[in-house]
């Protein structure tokens, strides 16, 4: 699987990843938990509706594999984001 970075500059990055298996409310808020316990996570916003999360990160304290890879611990995967 595979993420889409969005936006990068010397401050911050942003990422979306699909997650699939976001079903409720319930569920966006342990997606947001997880990722915003992760260090140099800035802002994250998701969408059950759209099942994504976009994540606003320090690229020079965390990376995005790392961002997926918590989201999976967390048990929900994380892919790829299509148009």
């Amino acid at each position: 699987m595979r993420e889409k970075v969005l936006f990068t500059s010397k401050l911050s990055s942003e990422v979306t990843f699909s997650v699939t298996d976001m079903m409720c409310e319930g569920c966006a808020e342990k997606v947001q938990a997880i990722l915003s316990a992760v260090e140099g996570v800035q802002k994250v916003k998701s969408s059950v509706w759209r099942k994504r999360v976009r994540v606003q990160f320090d690229p020079d304290r965390v990376e995005s594999g790392r961002l997926r890879a918590e989201l999976e611990a967390g048990g929900f995967a994380a892919g790829e984001v299509t148009k």
